[in-house]
C-alpha cells in the first residue's frame, strides 16, 4: 500500500512538473495568436472600412477621398497608432446628414485598435493635432432635428440668417399644449468642442416667452453637433454662416467675422 501510496505522489509530481514546462509553451502560442488578429494591415483595413461606412460621396462615390498613413512601426500601427488620416469630400454624407462639404486631416491619431478590429467602433485615445472644415446648410440641421431622441416630433425648420443668427421655427409640446414656436439664436462652439445653439428670441404663437424657457429649449435641443460626430473628436472652434452656408472648423474664429 506505501507503494501506491508513493507511485501515487510520484504520478502527481510528474504531471505537475510536466504541466509547468508546457504552460509558457502555450502561453507564447495564444499570444503570438493574439498578436496575429492586430496586425497593420488589418487594422489599417478595419480602419478604412469603419471610415466608408460612416462617410460618403452622395454624388459620385468615387470622388470619396480617404488616405490612411501607418505609424513608422508596424508594431505601432498594429497597435492603433497612424501617422495621419486624411478625408475630403463635397458633397458628402456622414452617417445620414448631408453637408455640402467636409475636410479632415488627423495627425497622429490613436485609437483602440481591439474595438476598431472587433466591434467595429472608432475609439479615439488620443491626437496630436486635427484640422476639420465642415459646411452645413439649413437642410443639414433640420436632418438632425429630425433624427434626434427630443426633436424627431418637433418638425423643426432651420433659417440663416445675414446677422450670423439662425432662425428655428417648429412645434413643441409644453404643459400639454402642441405650441407653434419661433426662436432665434446662435450656434456656437461649446468648451468640449461641440456645437450649442444659444437663444436671444423665442415666441409661442407669436407671444414672446420667459428667459427660463429659453433656456429649457435650449436643453433640448443641445448639444447639436458633438465632437464623434465630425470624425476622430476635433475640437470646434468656429462657426459662422455665409449666405445660406454654415462653416464649422477647428480654425479659431476670426476678430472681423465676431462682428
Amino acid at each position: 500500500m506505501k507503494l501506491n501510496a508513493y507511485s501515487s505522489e510520484a504520478i502527481c509530481v510528474a504531471i505537475i512538473l510536466t504541466w509547468c514546462m508546457f504552460t509558457p509553451v502555450l502561453f507564447i502560442g495564444f499570444a503570438y495568436e493574439q498578436d496575429d488578429k492586430f496586425t497593420a494591415a488589418k487594422v489599417v483595413a478595419a480602419l478604412e472600412q469603419h471610415l466608408r461606412k460612416r462617410i460618403s460621396n452622395p454624388v459620385d462615390p468615387k470622388a470619396l477621398h480617404i488616405k490612411i498613413v501607418q505609424s513608422p512601426s508596424q508594431e505601432e500601427t498594429a497597435k492603433g497608432k497612424f501617422q495621419l488620416v486624411e478625408i475630403r469630400s463635397s458633397p458628402v454624407r456622414i452617417k445620414t446628414v448631408n453637408l455640402l462639404k467636409f475636410e479632415a486631416l488627423v495627425i497622429e491619431p490613436v485609437v483602440d485598435a481591439k474595438m476598431l478590429v472587433e466591434d467595429d467602433k472608432l475609439v479615439v485615445l488620443s491626437v496630436k493635432e486635427s484640422h476639420c472644415d465642415a459646411i452645413f446648410t439649413p437642410q443639414s440641421f433640420e436632418q438632425i432635428f429630425a433624427e434626434g431622441k427630443y426633436t424627431k416630433n418637433m418638425n423643426i425648420k432651420v433659417k440663416f440668417r445675414d446677422d450670423n443668427q439662425v432662425e428655428l421655427t417648429g412645434r413643441w409640446t409644453l404643459f400639454g399644449i402642441n405650441n407653434p414656436f419661433r426662436a432665434v439664436g446662435k450656434f456656437l462652439p461649446a468648451q468640449d468642442g461641440s456645437v450649442h445653439v444659444r437663444f436671444s428670441e423665442l415666441y409661442f404663437n407669436a407671444v414672446p416667452v420667459p428667459e427660463w424657457l429659453q433656456r429649457r429649449l435650449e436643453g433640448r435641443l443641445n448639444p447639436l453637433l458633438k465632437p464623434d460626430d465630425m470624425i476622430f473628436d476635433p475640437i470646434i472652434r468656429s462657426v459662422v454662416i455665409e449666405g445660406d452656408r454654415m462653416l464649422v472648423s477647428t480654425k479659431p474664429l476670426k476678430p472681423a467675422q465676431g462682428k
